[in-house]
């Protein structure tokens, strides 16, 4: 769905506005925080998730998924979700993270997401450059809590700073890097990304050219002190993802949880 398409939807339940999409005062012109929102929701959608992510928030992970008939229960489930929870808000954090737009009204949601990133803690973890990495079995769990942060990564981007926020799977990083298609754009964005997602990391069998690549996109990110989640299997084969890669994985400014699963 295009941004107008967003811009649209919040304008015309704005009492502030009334569907104008901007403010007049003092015969200065500003744009509505109606904008700010649907900004917000747009860039969301921009995230390469299942369907079923998109009406899910903090409180709904719990640990139990059911997948292909198996019942999928993770054993360090609130371990898992306040390291996530706590790398984007305080520890003292109180909110309500669940929110039916189709039921409040916009002033409602707007001191809701006032309160939320008054909270935030994401521009402090943007000047620390501080990573997260979310290990698991399939089906843990882990791309959900991935999804949850960066959505506050981005609203923390449009309502807090101004930075990007990419979300790419580590499939595609591969794909990207044959001998003889090199993605060059792709590999410039990863590497100089402000945040980048690199989703379900695995060992690739390219080898050494593989791994020289990998080397210098993450250094150059620890470099620049640009954070970077991570989400994957518990990776331990330091010859197949290079040096670098396992700097980050072992940094003082890396939080890293493995979601212990017991499948049934």
């Amino acid at each position: 769905m295009p941004f107008e398409e967003f811009s649209f939807k919040f304008s015309k339940t704005c009492k502030k506005c009334n569907g104008k999409k901007y403010l007049v005062e003092n015969d200065e012109i500003t744009e509505c925080s109606c904008q700010l929102k649907a900004l917000i929701d747009y860039k969301i959608s921009l995230i390469p998730v299942d369907s079923d992510f998109r009406s899910l928030d903090w409180d709904d992970y719990t640990g139990d998924t059911v997948r292909e008939g198996k019942e999928h229960r993770v054993l360090n489930w609130q371990q898992a979700r306040n390291l996530a929870f706590e790398y984007c808000f305080s520890k003292d954090s109180i909110l309500k993270i669940g929110l039916d737009e189709t039921k409040v009204s916009s002033e409602i949601i707007e001191k809701i997401i006032n309160k939320r990133f008054s909270n935030s803690k994401i521009l402090n973890r943007m000047k620390e450059g501080a990573n997260l990495v979310l290990f698991g079995d399939s089906f843990s769990g882990k791309t959900l809590l991935a999804y949850l942060v960066t959505r506050e990564v981005i609203g923390a981007s449009v309502l807090l700073g101004d930075f990007d926020v990419k979300w790419v799977s580590f499939n595609t990083l591969i794909n990207s890097l044959g001998f003889d298609r090199v993605n060059h754009q792709l590999i410039d964005e990863i590497s100089y990304v402000d945040f980048l997602i690199l989703d379900n990391v695995y060992i690739p069998q390219q080898g050494n050219y593989m791994k020289n690549i990998l080397d210098d996109i993450f250094h150059e990110r620890i470099t620049k002190k640009m954070p970077i989640l991570i989400t994957g299997q518990n990776i331990t084969n330091r010859k197949m993802l290079g040096d670098e890669f396992f700097r980050i994985l072992n940094s003082n400014n890396t939080r890293k949880v493995i979601l212990e699963s017991n499948a049934n």
